[in-house]
């Protein structure tokens, strides 16, 4: 049965089609009760039949209004007949995008608080941007991500953030938060957080009273339409997919084809949601930093022809865990802005990436940080 109630007064009137051209089975019923107050077929395409069933509707139903009958039954004809049709949409102009920028100061971003980063992309991450972070394992790509949604947390107290969460446990990105969240005063080791230490916890109420309640996590399984389902509900305008190759496609059997679909979808909700969205992928085999866009992210080219920034991440291998060691992020690709690598070391005890001491660009001169004091550098051979 095709339901498309319409209400006239206290009357509402369901239609299926009967026979052919405006043939209709109306069944009126009475809202209150539930119960059917008549039931006939007509043939809606002829104005006198309308006009009939409308007289005879309103003599039997006081409450009803014969001309909103007349105007209800009109309208089931047309739909019956097929002559209404959506209204056709309004196709933007130039006139539209210039006004749109006119509107703003500069374009939207989200800004970090990681200068380097902030400096390379004009401030901060672009609404409707995509940012990959690319690396092996062991180069700290979502502790990097990690800090800078803290980081942005931190500094604008409206912003929300939505971390898709297909690698880490709950207890484990709180403990990478507890140990970020205090790198800036008395810091708070993984081992310590790992084992409940009085400061951690001390730490872990300072995160609850400021940004806990702002950063949603959506936990497996994390498929496509869960990932758009959360950006909608939260309204965060800052997402992290970590990563990307945890993510699901319905209905696509190639394992390829599964993950250029979903760059493809993270490409358009990211646009039609307007948020800053981060990807963090694995890199494929072979991968160096001579290798060229198009074969950087594993089983996908689409995300490295799909990103407006993509930082591939190159670290020594790792001998002394306990040591800070240099990251070098290779900006594979910047839409808008600089190619120009951000140096920096990574201190995997307390989750956290500082710059290596490096010349701020001329024109982003003002987000470069002070040079932090020179880190050790056990166990390794300089970069």
């Amino acid at each position: 049965m095709v339901d498309a109630d319409r209400t006239a007064g206290a009357v509402v009137i369901d239609w299926e089609p009967v026979g052919g051209r405006g043939g209709v089975r109306l069944v009126v019923t009475d809202p209150a009760s539930g119960e059917p107050l008549d039931i006939d077929t007509a043939d809606v395409s002829r104005a006198g039949e309308r006009e009939a069933v409308a007289r005879r509707l309103a003599g039997r139903l006081p409450q009803a209004s014969l001309s909103l009958l007349k105007a209800q039954l009109l309208q089931i004809a047309q739909e019956r007949c097929g002559l209404l049709k959506a209204p056709e949409e309004r196709i933007a102009t130039l006139r539209d995008a210039i006004q749109e920028w006119l509107r703003t100061d500069s374009t939207p971003v989200v800004e970090t608080g990681f200068g380097p980063l902030d400096a390379l992309t004009g401030g901060g991450l672009a609404l409707g941007s995509v940012n990959v972070i690319a690396a092996p394992p062991s180069a700290g790509k979502s502790a990097f991500a990690l800090q800078l949604c803290l980081g942005a947390l931190s500094l604008n107290p409206d912003l929300r953030v939505l971390w898709a969460a297909g690698e880490m446990s709950m207890e484990v990105i709180a403990r990478r938060a507890i140990c970020r969240w205090s790198a800036d005063g008395n810091s708070v080791s993984m081992a310590r957080a790992r084992e409940r230490s009085p400061a951690s916890k001390a730490v872990a109420e300072q995160l609850l009273a400021s940004v806990a309640d702002r950063f949603h996590i959506l936990q497996p399984p994390l498929t496509a339409d869960r990932v758009e389902s959360a950006i909608k509900s939260t309204k965060a305008p800052l997402v992290v997919i970590d990563y990307l190759q945890l993510v699901t496609l319905s209905g696509v059997a190639d394992r390829r084809a599964e993950v250029d679909g979903l760059v493809r979808r993270v490409r358009t909700f990211t646009l039609e949601q307007n948020t800053a969205t981060i990807v963090i992928s694995n890199v494929a085999k072979g991968v160096t930093g001579e290798t060229r866009i198009g074969a950087i992210s594993k089983e996908s080219s689409e995300l490295d022809f799909a990103a407006d920034t993509l930082l591939f991440g190159i670290a020594d291998e790792v001998q002394d865990e306990d040591a800070p060691y240099p990251v070098r992020w290779k900006v594979a690709k910047n839409r808008h802005g600089p190619r120009r690598d951000l140096e920096t070391i990574f201190d995997g005890r307390f989750q956290t990436f500082t710059p290596a001491a490096a010349e701020p660009l001329e024109e982003f001169a003002n987000f470069a940080p002070p040079p932090p004091p020179p880190a050790p550098r056990r166990g390794r051979s300089p970069k």
